[in-house]
């Protein structure tokens, strides 16, 4: 199971607006890719919002950008292991 989706508001932003808890900036309502937590599903399930089908260029493209952002952040720890001694 993918660690994220793309989700869409399924209310117009004049009814209502779906907040990320993180950022506070409402979704867009072309969708965003989030990642599949409690606070996602709820709002699909309670109808705010819904899953966008990817296409397969989405998917790939969102898998080599998750794989990129692992990459440097293993990096990171690294560089912080060898400048503790």
């Amino acid at each position: 199971m993918p660690d994220n989706f793309k989700i869409k508001p399924t209310k117009p932003t004049t009814e209502a607006l779906v907040i990320d808890p993180i950022t506070f900036i409402p979704l867009k309502t072309a969708g965003e890719v989030k990642p599949k937590n409690m606070y996602w599903l709820a709002k699909i399930n309670d109808g705010d919002a819904e899953v966008v089908p990817q296409t397969a260029k989405e998917t790939e493209t969102e898998t080599k950008a998750a794989a990129d952002k692992k990459d440097a952040a293993d990096k990171k720890a690294a560089a912080k292991k060898t400048t503790k001694k």
